[in-house]
C-alpha cells in the first residue's frame, strides 16, 4: 500500500525498513515548489512529485528507487523567453549508516549510496538532488535555433570570423615569435 508523505514531512527511519518495504508519495505543495525554484534559481516548479519505495538491503540500510516527475518553467539560454521543461527521471541509491561507511571497503565502487546520519533519510532533500542533475544545464527552446540563425553569419561571412583566440594561439606555438618580446 502507497502512503502520501507530506514534503516536509518526508524523513523516514532506514534502519527501520519492514521486510516488505515501504511504498510512499511525495508530492511538493505550492511553498516548497517555491523554495525549490529559489534553490535552483528558476522562474517557477510547475508540479514536483514522486513515488518511493524502501527495500531493505543486505549489506545496508536500505535500498531506495524513486520515480520523479517534475514540471519546471526555464529561460530559453538562446531567447530568455519563458518554456517549460518536463523531467521523468528513475534513479536507485542504497542507504548506508554511518559505520557501515567508515568500515566497508565496497563503497569504492561506482554504486550511488547516501548516508544516513542516526538511521534517517529525507526523502524530499534526495529527491530534490537528483533533480538538480536531471535538469537541462543549457534549456533551448523549440525555436533557439530558429532565433540563432537569425543573428549568427551564414555562408562566407561565417567562415570569416575569427576565432578570439587566434592571435594569442599565434604568439604562443609560433616557433618565430618571442613571447616575452610581445
Amino acid at each position: 500500500m502507497t502512503r502520501e508523505l507530506s514534503w516536509r514531512d518526508a524523513v523516514v527511519d532506514a534502519a527501520s525498513v519492514p521486510a516488505n518495504g515501504w511504498h510512499f508519495r511525495l508530492e511538493a505543495g505550492e511553498a516548497d515548489r517555491i523554495e525549490i525554484a529559489r534553490r535552483y534559481d528558476v522562474p517557477a516548479v510547475l508540479s514536483c512529485a514522486a513515488s518511493c519505495v524502501i527495500l531493505p538491503k543486505d549489506g545496508a540500510l536500505a535500498e531506495v528507487r524513486i520515480d520523479l516527475g517534475v514540471r519546471l518553467e526555464r529561460r530559453c539560454v538562446v531567447t530568455c523567453e519563458p518554456m517549460e521543461e518536463q523531467i521523468f527521471e528513475a534513479f536507485e541509491t542504497t542507504v548506508l549508516g554511518a559505520d557501515t561507511f567508515l568500515t566497508s571497503d565496497e563503497n569504492a565502487g561506482d554504486e550511488d549510496f547516501e548516508i544516513a546520519l542516526n538511521g534517517k533519510i529525507d526523502l524530499a532533500d534526495l529527491v530534490v538532488q537528483h533533480l538538480a542533475v536531471a535538469m537541462t544545464p543549457y534549456p533551448r527552446s523549440a525555436d533557439a535555433d530558429t532565433h540563432l540563425a537569425e543573428i549568427m553569419p551564414q555562408g562566407k561571412a561565417a567562415a570569416e570570423l575569427k576565432n578570439p583566440f587566434a592571435d594569442l594561439a599565434d604568439r604562443l606555438y609560433n616557433s618565430d615569435s618571442d613571447p616575452k618580446a610581445q
